[in-house]
């Protein structure tokens, strides 16, 4: 055969006889359900090719290698790399043959003596599938109805061939192209007399056809990994020159990838070496991608993070690893290959083994820092630079909501904005209007207030920087520095440090996550903090520090209040749990907080923390909705205390049981059964717990009216 590497697959069946899907290969997979992304993107790429017009460089579509071993005796070509999209390319031939009525050129070109010229060697099936293929011709269903059910419905079809995997899969893809392709006339041409579909062809005559076939290729005895795929596209593709391209695979097969298995090593049953060291490119085109002007392609950022399949096609269209991306992920493995600062590598392992889109952000600021370093000469791992670019990109990628990939684009965007800043970043940041992207406002007027006071007062930095520290504030300490700020309205380092002290050892896990909920009872003994939600809804506040959501939706929203700088100077400094627990047992409350003060239970409650006020009542949410299951707070209070004292006086007299009845609508009620059978049941109504017999509004018993003043909201 010729030595002609650049082929179509019309051209390629002019150079051998038969192209065969040997033994060793696996079924076909790409027509799977599981395997949608894989096949609409390929199907994608192949019509955007197709349907461009004569003459557009797009209308050109190059599917990288194809391997495989040529056995001049039989004439045919098994191949050894790229049975998926060389099969899903026979079927769109077939297909647009029919569409075209061009089957009698399709047989003349892939179809000898009645057989298939492109078969299968994995299953009998499979072969005498293909061969029926190209015998048979079949009408092609409407728009909309299925092309598969119609090959199932024919004569010629086997119900045995319904079980081969193969078979299976072909007849899903099938499918796909009649969905994808059902309007397009002309594409037979397009794909057998043009040059819009090609691959490069690799013989490896070295190989014959036989069993050992993968372990002559590969020493593992494994099939190419999608990596050593992707690395051979990367060289071949954008190397300037042959040393370039030489260099450039050394390193990537040695220094590089060393990174990679040493991390690999650390997480023990994780990922191969090359599935991270595959993870990292991913990483680095969603950075890339992330940098394109406007909102990007959505889904093509969310495939690149969760590193879903991605053809050599597609990424050259988006051009993500064109000369300055290449430029960057040098940089960065030479970075990571050298001496890198080990909260650096951290980030960078969590980053690719987890699908966290902070710790993706966290380790885009590690990226364009140790890019920007390299342009200005300075140390990537230390020095001042970069230990004030590492306090203030924390403080504003932790303090941002980055919850899809949008708002992830923005926070790229806003890192790489700030670099250019990488060395004079605190001067910067002081003196000019820097309004970086994707960054939360208050974040970010805070941040220019702290570089200031540092630059004026060097004292300030390790100051701001223990209070950063806190793992609830995670550089949210603004409200600390409004705190201490004297009559002239600056700062004051003495008082933040003491502020900064208290609140700290008040948001500390312990005290955040106490059984008996004593900041938040302690609070309301002081004012009714609770901030207000949709729908009514106001929150106790949950305790979680994961994201930025969690803490800004809950105490942060608190701390900013004035009235929270007069609850820390009546904690003092001294042990903050005996505080707290003073203020709740000195409480004068008379409202509705009341009950919450002395009865922690009511809090725990509300699953989520929420309460909902309507119509003068306080409803004690169990979930986040209104629509879950609730109970009102007067009423469940004094069921709470009942149901604490039944053993023991002051127990009304001659009660016998006491239930209540939690509701999703409707009024939630408490129910008390006397000695008499007589049936009570208690409701919060007309500003006043009321007692009803049936539908009969009735006076308390002697021994319950106590109880129901007591526990009533007429002191609210």
């Amino acid at each position: 055969m010729s030595r002609q590497n650049v082929h179509t697959l019309a051209s390629l069946f002019g150079e051998v006889g038969r192209v065969e899907i040997p033994i060793v290969q696996r079924d076909y997979a790409q027509g799977r359900p599981e395997e949608r992304y894989v096949r609409e993107a390929f199907l994608a790429a192949l019509g955007d090719a197709l349907r461009r017009p004569d003459g557009d460089p797009a209308g050109h579509l190059n599917l990288d290698f194809v391997y495989g071993s040529y056995d001049e005796k039989s004439a045919t070509f098994a191949v050894l790399d790229g049975q998926q999209r060389l099969t899903t390319l026979f079927l769109l031939h077939w297909y647009c043959s029919l569409r075209d009525d061009r089957v009698a050129d399709f047989r003349a070109r892939f179809s000898n003596g009645g057989q298939a010229r492109f078969t299968y060697a994995t299953r009998e099936s499979a072969a005498m599938f293909f061969d029926a293929l190209v015998r048979h011709a079949c009408a092609l269903p409407a728009a909309g109805r299925s092309l598969a059910t119609t090959i199932r419905d024919s004569q010629w079809f086997f119900l045995n061939w319904e079980f081969d995997p193969t078979v299976q899969a072909c007849l899903g893809m099938l499918d796909a192209i009649h969905a994808g392709f059902h309007g397009d006339v002309g594409l037979y041409a397009r794909l057998t007399d043009e040059r819009r579909i090609t691959f490069e062809f690799l013989n490896l005559p070295d190989f014959g056809l036989s069993d050992d076939l993968y372990i002559k290729m590969n020493a593992r005895g494994k099939p190419l990994t999608p990596f050593e795929n992707f690395k051979a596209w990367l060289v071949g593709r954008h190397a300037a020159d042959a040393a370039a391209a030489a260099e450039f695979d050394r390193r990537m097969d040695q220094e590089w990838l060393e990174v990679f298995w040493q991390m690999g090593r650390v997480e023990s049953g994780g990922p191969a070496a090359d599935e991270l060291f595959m993870r990292f490119f991913y990483l680095m085109a969603l950075y890339g991608a992330c940098q394109e002007r406007g909102t990007g392609d959505s889904d093509w950022l969310t495939r690149l993070n969760r590193r879903q399949t991605v053809s050599h096609a597609e990424f050259a269209r988006h051009d993500s690893f064109g000369e300055a991306t290449l430029a960057r992920v040098s940089t960065m493995l030479d970075y990571l290959a050298g001496t890198p600062d080990p909260g650096d590598m951290a980030l960078c392992r969590q980053a690719l083994l987890r699908n966290d889109l902070m710790d993706v952000a966290r380790f885009g600021s590690v990226v364009e820092a140790v890019c920007a370093a390299a342009l200005a000469g300075a140390p990537a791992a230390t020095g001042e630079a970069r230990r004030r670019w590492n306090r203030v990109t924390a403080n504003l990628i932790g303090n941002a909501r980055i919850d899809d990939v949008s708002t992830l684009q923005m926070a790229v965007r806003g890192t790489a904005a700030l670099a250019a800043h990488f060395a004079t970043l605190y001067e910067d940041l002081a003196e000019q209007d820097l309004r970086p992207v994707g960054f939360d406002g208050a974040q970010l007027q805070e941040e220019k207030t702290k570089v200031q006071l540092i630059l004026q007062d060097g004292g300030w930095e390790p100051a701001l920087e223990a209070a950063e520290a806190h793992e609830y504030f995670q550089g949210r300490v603004g409200f600390l520095l409004e705190m201490s700020r004297d009559e002239a309205q600056q700062a004051d380092m003495a008082a933040f440090k003491v502020y900064a002290a208290r609140a700290g050892t008040l948001f500390a896990r312990q005290l955040r996550e106490s059984e008996g909920l004593l900041l938040e009872r302690a609070l309301l003994s002081q004012y009714d903090y609770l901030p207000g939600w949709s729908f009514s809804r106001y929150s106790f506040c949950l305790p979680g520090a994961r994201s930025f959501r969690d803490r800004g939706d809950h105490w942060l929203r608190v701390v900013g209040d004035a009235r929270f700088k007069d609850f820390l100077d009546a904690l003092g400094s001294g042990d903050a749990e005996s505080a707290l627990e003073d203020m709740i047992a000195t409480s004068a409350c008379t409202d509705w907080r009341r009950l919450i003060i002395a009865e922690p239970r009511l809090i725990a409650y509300c699953g989520q923390r929420f309460i909902k006020r309507r119509d003068g009542r306080i409803y004690l949410i169990s979930k986040v909705k209104s629509s879950s299951r609730h109970v009102e707070l007067c009423t469940y209070a004094l069921y709470l205390a009942l149901d604490k004292a039944q053993q023991a006086w002051p127990f009304p007299a001659g009660a016998v049981d006491l239930d209540y009845t939690a509701v999703t609508d409707g009024e939630p009620s408490l129910s008390l059964t006397l000695e008499d059978d007589l049936q009570l049941r208690v409701v919060h109504d007309r500003g006043a717990l009321r007692c009803f017999d049936g539908e009969r509004e009735v006076a308390p018993p002697a021994a319950l009216a106590d109880w129901i003043v007591r526990f009533g909201p007429a002191a609210a």
